[in-house]
């Protein structure tokens, strides 16, 4: 939509998101039970009693609530699926190609047909040359996607679980503001990321932000279960990491990578699949092994770096191919 200026617009767009990472814990926050000791984090398998029956513990006059902020967040996403069907049906995209191509249509002269035959056989040319590149470039992006968003979403989930499954027994209100703070820290920073993206490529902002990630994850590894301030600090400097690590991603892709329908489908599968697979297995450990957030944080930090090395080393290879292609057939030519 953007082509190779889209940085800053993907960053503007998901600081939108950020907003509603925001407000989320704010809004449950009033709903949770008072104490930490009377309601531990529900099992899996006991969230839906935790959410629709009263509290059977020691605090028998409490009734849980948390289906109205979770029937607001409902709501809001109906809203929104209402609005893109209206959009979808009444005002449709198309990109630059479909309009170039409603424009030859309606142009018989054969220098316009000449134009559009060697384009698509230049596209032919290039698929062919680079489809074992194509190939893994989607393989190593999927590999990224499926590690990053893992990681990013089971650490919003359960990051205020962790606060209070540590030795320091956070409180839930207390839990509940570190996750406001978290999310706090990620909205800003991509408020500044849409200026930042003006300047800066987006793999080294991605590189920034990997090393902001891991040096936050080793404070909260180191200091979860002693000091509640340094547990505040990795919790917020995780925020920051987050921030642009997805609108930076997409920009950084599409300069060696034509993203397609059937591509892009492929990104969310894989962004999808870790987002459901992940949470199910952090959240069987949280109560009785509850650094295994860190852990598994820690190990997909290290996987995203070395898939965008990959990522890196391929586009540069097959840059050198292409000049060299290139350059042969000049020499060819003349």
């Amino acid at each position: 939509m953007w082509g190779t200026d889209g940085g800053p617009y993907m960053q503007a767009l998901h600081f939108f998101f950020g907003i509603g990472t925001i407000l989320g814990p704010l809004l449950s926050e009033p709903y949770l039970s008072p104490k930490n000791e009377t309601q531990p984090h529900p099992q899996i398998g006991q969230i839906y009693g935790y959410l629709f029956k009263s509290n059977t513990n020691n605090n028998t006059d409490f009734e849980s609530k948390l289906y109205i902020p979770y029937s607001i967040s409902a709501a809001t996403a109906v809203i929104s699926a209402l609005i893109f069907l209206i959009l979808f049906l009444t005002i449709r995209y198309k990109s630059d190609e479909s309009q170039e191509t409603d424009g030859r249509r309606g142009d018989n002269s054969e220098e316009t047909e000449q134009l559009v035959a060697n384009s698509e056989e230049n596209l032919r040319i290039k698929f062919r040359c680079f489809d074992c590149t194509t190939i893994w470039l989607i393989a190593i992006s999927g590999l990224f996607l499926i590690v990053y968003a893992g990681q990013e979403t089971v650490y919003f989930q359960f990051s205020a679980s962790f606060a209070t499954q540590t030795d320091l027994h956070i409180s839930k209100t207390t839990a509940a503001f570190m996750a406001s703070a978290l999310a706090m820290s990620f909205t800003i920073t991509r408020a500044l990321s849409i200026l930042i993206a003006i300047k800066i490529s987006p793999q080294y902002m991605i590189y920034i932000d990997s090393l902001v990630i891991f040096t936050a994850q080793i404070v909260i590894l180191v200091y979860a279960n002693t000091n509640e301030n340094y547990l505040w600090f990795g919790n917020i400097l995780m925020g920051a990491g987050f921030a642009s690590v997805f609108p930076s991603f997409y920009p950084f892709i599409e300069r060696y990578l034509k993203i397609t329908n059937i591509v892009s489908s492929m990104f969310i599968f894989c962004t999808g699949l870790s987002s459901c697979i992940c949470p199910l297995i952090v959240g069987l450990f949280i109560e009785t092994k509850p650094f295994m957030l860190i852990y598994l944080c820690l190990s997909s930090t290290i996987l995203t770096i070395v898939a965008l090395i990959l990522l890196q080393i391929t586009t540069k290879l097959s840059n050198r191919f292409l000049i060299n292609t290139n350059n042969e057939q000049n020499e060819t030519q003349n």
